[in-house]
């Protein structure tokens, strides 16, 4: 909205951020390209939570909402010049909405892990490399809630003094409740092959 600030590219992720953003950099910078980076399909995150919950109120509110998600993200694929996704599950989904010459994708890789030198018989424990910054009903926390209650006790049986080490910055209040003497919050680590 400042005058004499003009973009020639502006790159918006995720769709919350778009549904705030992309009429904002359309009205103001008119000339801008706009990049959707896609990331994931939340629609199919929110499906796929509610197939998991049984609570049949909860459960409603989640495909309605998964379905709004759906129409949303779509017309983001529609009004961006250009989608970046992660996978090409995600950009057959673009593909049958816009173009082919729209979409590109860019494979998320880790870049390099490197593979510690000790025999499986000298290691312990189990991590979770995290990122807390999407709260707690976020996929990792799905997926620690999950372990936590699923596996974790499977584990405890064959292997009592197994420890969860879990990383990442600031978790939610909802997931500091999963600690315990088998489940260990790391904090934020900066060098993961200390662990």
């Amino acid at each position: 909205r400042h005058p004499g600030t003009a973009y020639d590219v502006v790159i918006i992720s995720r769709p919350a951020n778009y549904g705030r953003y992309g009429k904002l950099v359309r009205e103001t910078h008119s000339k801008a390209a706009i990049i959707y980076d896609a990331e994931a399909l939340y629609f199919r995150r929110t499906e796929q939570r509610a197939a998991l919950t049984e609570d049949g109120p909860l459960k409603d509110q989640m495909v309605a909402d998964a379905e709004q998600m759906r129409i949303d993200e779509t017309g983001y694929f529609i009004d961006a010049d250009v989608v970046v996704c992660i996978s090409e599950s995600e950009a057959s989904f673009a593909r049958s909405i816009v173009d082919e010459s729209k979409i590109h994708v860019v494979p998320a890789q880790l870049v390099g892990p490197i593979y510690g030198t000790k025999p499986f018989s000298e290691r312990q424990d189990v991590l979770l490399a995290a990122s807390w910054l999407p709260g707690a009903d976020s996929p990792n926390g799905d997926g620690l809630t999950w372990f936590v209650r699923h596996v974790l006790p499977h584990l405890r049986r064959e292997l009592p003094s197994v420890q969860l080490r879990v990383t990442g910055a600031n978790p939610p209040p909802e997931i500091l409740t999963l600690a315990g003497p088998n489940v260990q919050f790391e904090g934020r680590v900066n060098d993961l092959r200390a662990l």
